[in-house]
């Protein structure tokens, strides 16, 4: 039994609301929300148990709730696929509950989201491709574009990292982004997304989005000095390494933890990509390792 459940039983459900119930069933979960019997913990769970659905009446129930006196306008809910708590306007951002996160939006005094809890749902809305709240989120005057969870990832590096082309080239076109924002790794948009692990094909567009911005850092570097380049060499993202290397900035020679571009081609073991660095007229083929290995020492 979850917490809450006797809330979600009161909504004629053992475990969460129903989606789809009838007219008399509606009109006594409307009684019981509006309830001031509620504890604020019915209501509380209440609030985020609703949001989770993606049900057309959302938005009257969840008003309700939310009006509810015992409901904590500023409780925050452990969500266990991205293991961080988020408030009611980050649930909403996540789910796409457009109606809901306009609501919330227009809440005054201190029912007003405060402009952290704005940026945290712009980055968790970015992370999930929901482009009508993240444009919902950026009218907000308050709100920071650049503003990062709890993992220092911002945005544009969030819906880089998951492939999110459209939303990549809507956040660069926005006033003061910071195409190079990094995390406290060193990582950037465009390391996160050229070595992403299971990149596809929208992840090479996502990179080729990001190389186009005209202050993108192509040489960019985390703590272990190592690029975009010798991340998607390593991987073996042979349309992302062509891309790259077809920056007029790019500098293919640089050695992160002992690993030029070239090497870590030869240890990801994807030939293709291996003779686009191979042959690209700046590439020193005579590098080795910190142990004095050679690529073709290393692809043996």
């Amino acid at each position: 039994m979850i917490i809450g459940a006797k809330l979600c039983l009161r909504f004629s459900g053992p475990c969460r609301v129903r989606r789809n119930c009838s007219a008399a069933e509606s009109k006594r979960n409307a009684r019981f929300v509006q309830s001031e019997t509620l504890n604020e913990q019915e209501a509380n769970t209440g609030v985020f148990s609703w949001i989770s659905l993606p049900n057309r009446r959302g938005l009257t129930t969840f008003r309700r709730l939310h009006n509810n006196p015992a409901t904590d306008k500023h409780h925050k809910e452990y969500h266990r696929k991205f293991y961080l708590d988020l408030g009611a306007l980050e649930w909403a951002s996540l789910s796409g509950q457009a109606n809901i996160v306009k609501f919330l939006l227009l809440q005054q005094d201190s029912h007003k989201p405060d402009p952290e809890d704005k940026s945290a749902a712009l980055v968790v809305a970015a992370r999930n491709g929901q482009s009508e709240i993240v444009k919902l989120l950026l009218e907000q005057p308050d709100i920071d574009v650049n503003g990062t969870d709890e993992d220092g990832w911002s945005a544009l590096m969030r819906a880089a990292r998951n492939g999110h082309c459209e939303m990549v080239k809507f956040l660069l076109e926005q006033t003061g982004i910071e195409a190079n924002a990094a995390d406290e790794e060193g990582y950037t948009a465009l390391m996160l997304t050229a070595g992403a692990f299971h990149a596809s094909r929208g992840h090479s567009e996502t990179v080729k989005s990001l190389l186009e911005h005209p202050n993108i850092d192509v040489n960019a570097t985390n703590k272990q000095g190592e690029t975009a380049l010798i991340k998607a060499a390593r991987r073996g993202y042979s349309e992302t390494v062509t891309l790259l290397l077809e920056h007029p900035r790019i500098e293919v020679n640089i050695a992160g933890t002992g690993y030029t571009a070239l090497l870590a081609a030869a240890k990801g073991g994807d030939i293709t990509t291996y003779k686009s660095l191979h042959n690209h007229p700046s590439t020193r083929t005579g590098c080795t390792t910190k142990d004095g290995r050679t690529d073709l020492m290393i692809a043996a």
